[in-house]
């Protein structure tokens, strides 16, 4: 009996944008910084959900596009790039890469950080959350994310033998990260008033930290490629650069930085060995104006 969730599946329906779609990707298993498969994705707006499956993903972004809808992932650093490995042609990498650029695309995940951080809720260091743990939060819903496990299975498998339950789970992860943007974004819009912080860059930064978030992603798979040569001409330039600042502030304070004592007189200067600074003489009432100037003349 071929479950009724296959009606879900996406075909060129024409998506209904109502201020944001979500989405979702269910992936193969990976090792090392390789992009997983993708087997199946999941999006939803207010009022319909749909599964794409990966040879209509050309297509599928195409339709976001002309929506001009935004797009709203939990941890969306991850399925972006999946979604990019996923499609076929040139022009339709483009075009999912420009929404990025035009500031389409949001992270739950990063808007309840942000929210967070900014309403000074908790103590200690902040950590990202997973999927589950906002929906407890902020929707008073339990998830069982056992479905996760279960999807590289049936990677290549046609839909009619997958089970009912993993297409449940895979519609239910798009459907939740909805509700979710519909909860957190005017949360950090209103926050951000507020306070009159600087839109431009989303609110709380937001825009932005998404651009950071899939940049540090790229690095992580491809390396961040170093010309040796010239980084070892900045770092003579910057050591130069530190020498002469070192050298004013001795003429100028010189009782400010520790020395070697021999013989109860002052000797050479004493070296941070990491930052390669002079060490400072912590007690002397100078210091506090001095320390910032040294870091200034930096």
């Amino acid at each position: 009996m071929k479950s009724k969730l296959l009606s879900r599946v996406w075909t060129g329906q024409p998506l209904h944008c109502d201020g944001a779609i979500s989405f979702d990707t269910e992936t193969t298993i990976t090792t090392s910084n390789k992009v997983p498969e993708l087997i199946i994705l999941s999006c939803s707006n207010n009022h319909d959900t749909w599964l794409v499956q990966p040879n209509d993903i050309g297509k599928w972004v195409h339709s976001v596009a002309e929506t001009g809808c935004n797009l709203v992932a939990h941890n969306i650093a991850f399925d972006f790039h999946v979604v990019l490995a996923a499609l076929e042609y040139q022009e339709d990498r483009v075009i999912w890469q420009s929404l990025l650029e035009n500031g389409k695309l949001h992270d739950t995940m990063i808007l309840d950080f942000l929210v967070r951080l900014a309403q000074g809720e908790e103590d200690g260091p902040l950590r990202p959350k997973s999927l589950k743990d906002l929906a407890e939060h902020y929707l008073n819903t339990t998830m069982d994310k056992s479905g996760q496990l279960e999807w590289p299975k049936y990677h290549k498998i046609a839909l009619e033998l997958v089970p009912e339950e993993l297409l449940h789970y895979a519609i239910k992860d798009a459907q939740i990260t909805r509700e979710l943007f519909n909860e957190l974004f005017p949360t950090a819009q209103s926050i951000a008033k507020r306070h009159s912080a600087v839109l431009h860059y989303g609110p709380l930064t937001h825009d932005i930290q998404v651009k950071g978030a899939i940049a540090l992603a790229d690095c992580t798979k491809t390396g961040i490629r170093i010309n040796q040569a010239e980084q070892k001409t900045v770092g003579n330039e910057i050591t130069a650069q530190i020498s002469g600042r070192v050298d004013y502030l001795l003429e100028k304070y010189p009782e400010v930085f520790k020395r070697e004592v021999v013989k109860k007189r002052f000797g050479q200067l004493i070296y941070n060995e990491k930052q390669v600074f002079p060490r400072l003489i912590i007690k002397h009432p100078i210091v506090l104006v001095n320390y910032s100037i040294l870091w200034y003349f930096i």
